[in-house]
């Protein structure tokens, strides 16, 4: 059996939350700690374990970059992401869609925009019809 001299647990693993992490004030450093879009800047330990109770956590959060939108069509409320279909062909700012175009591509499995060629997905698909529907109102 072989014998280890470094049985020293590394920085860490001594800080992950199976042993506890910090359990004395001693052992705290000031860090952020993460609630949503909420940041906090923790100096003690006393405010550690404040927001620790609250529901903070050290993860912070993947930045959105996708805005979420509501608006009512017929009466429902209907959430999208601003942009998506924008990003989802490569359509520089000078590019404009207009319903014309969308209506001689939208029954297309291949189709060419802006000298660029696309193949129809069914996400696609539904943008593309979701952006005409926006268009009409």
């Amino acid at each position: 059996m072989p014998y280890h001299t470094n049985n020293k647990p590394t920085k860490k693993k001594r800080m992950t939350k199976s042993n506890g992490g910090p359990k004395t004030a001693s052992d705290f450093k000031p860090h952020k700690m993460y609630k949503g879009d909420k940041v906090v800047m923790t100096k003690t330990f006393k405010e550690h374990l404040k927001f620790k109770k609250l529901g903070y956590n050290h993860k912070k959060p993947k930045a959105s970059k996708s805005k979420m939108e509501t608006i009512e069509l017929d009466g429902k409320k209907v959430k999208f992401k601003e942009g998506a279909l924008r990003k989802m062909l490569k359509l520089k700012p000078d590019e404009k869609l207009t319903i014309p175009m969308i209506k001689k591509i939208i029954n297309k499995n291949e189709f060419t925009l802006f000298k660029r060629k696309y193949k129809m997905t069914p996400l696609m698909k539904k943008r593309l019809n979701f952006a005409m529907t926006l268009m009409k109102k």
